[in-house]
């Protein structure tokens, strides 16, 4: 029987056809960028890039690739790779896959809902530090480990924060607002900056003789750590004895009795000085 020559150049292409179908190569992994995924608002998404190789490592275009998620209610999966988050904080995987071939990449939903500071009305004196305490927590009031918080000064001029501490320096006395941010989420804390106490105070006469009924002024002066006088300092003053002198909060003393006393006078900060008195 005699082939025609239409007859020969199909079989042919039917040879060349099988051949190059045969020596097609199999897919061998799943290459996935990004390796993880990590989402922490309802409306983030995360695009997930699949490339699919052979044993030699050879890219194959045009694979066909499933995605599926391990848990719908953590995180959901489009077809074409595009990762949700669900209704809850979680974590789960996401499935790859084109034919046999599979890999996983790890998802992480921590959903932030609030953002919390402690105390929200804070007192620092100048020069002085004090911490403030932030969390970030999910829906389910869970704290969130390693969520990042921002930290911003109103006014760098009154107060500063270290934002890897939460430290807050008074700087001048005045008021500012911190504001923490994370995400979307804002909290902000109301600081109040008050003058430092002095770093001594002394009385200008340390002992003091008069007779029952007469008075005595007590003058105090405050001085910095380098010897300046600070201004503003409210004292108070207390009798050792008030059957032979009594104090009046503007520091008058006041003889009662013949005798001895002694006449302390103290401010807020702890500073302490004593007037010697003697009533004749």
């Amino acid at each position: 029987m005699r082939i025609s020559r239409f007859q020969s150049l199909t079989a042919l292409a039917l040879v060349t056809g099988f051949g190059l179908s045969a020596c097609a190569p199999k897919p061998s992994k799943i290459d996935v960028t990004p390796a993880k995924v990590a989402i922490n608002a309802a409306d983030e998404k995360a695009a997930l890039k699949a490339v699919a190789k052979s044993e030699k490592g050879e890219e194959i275009k045009d694979a066909k690739f499933t995605f599926a998620s391990g848990d719908a209610n953590v995180a959901a999966v489009s077809a074409t790779g595009e990762v949700t988050a669900g209704k809850k904080s979680g974590t789960t995987n996401v499935t790859v896959a084109v034919g046999e071939v599979k890999a996983n990449v790890p998802v992480t939903v921590a959903l932030f809902t609030t953002i919390k500071a402690d105390p929200i009305d804070l007192s620092v004196k100048v020069g002085e530090s004090l911490p403030v305490k932030a969390a970030v927590q999910n829906e389910a009031g869970a704290d969130i480990a390693d969520a990042k918080i921002e930290w911003k000064s109103s006014d760098e001029n009154i107060a500063k924060v270290d934002a890897a501490t939460g430290n807050v320096t008074g700087v001048a006395a005045g008021n500012a607002t911190l504001t923490l941010t994370a995400k979307k989420l804002t909290a902000t804390v109301n600081v109040t900056v008050a003058a430092a106490g002095p770093a001594a105070i002394a009385v200008e006469a340390a002992t003091a003789e008069f007779k029952a009924g007469e008075t005595f002024k007590i003058n105090v002066k405050a001085t910095d750590s380098a010897g300046a006088e600070v201004q503003g300092v409210a004292y108070t003053f207390a009798s050792s004895d008030a059957a032979i002198a009594t104090v009046g909060p503007d520091g008058t003393v006041t003889g009662v009795a013949k005798g001895a006393a002694k006449i302390t006078v103290s401010e807020a900060g702890g500073k302490t000085a004593e007037v010697a008195v003697t009533v004749k």
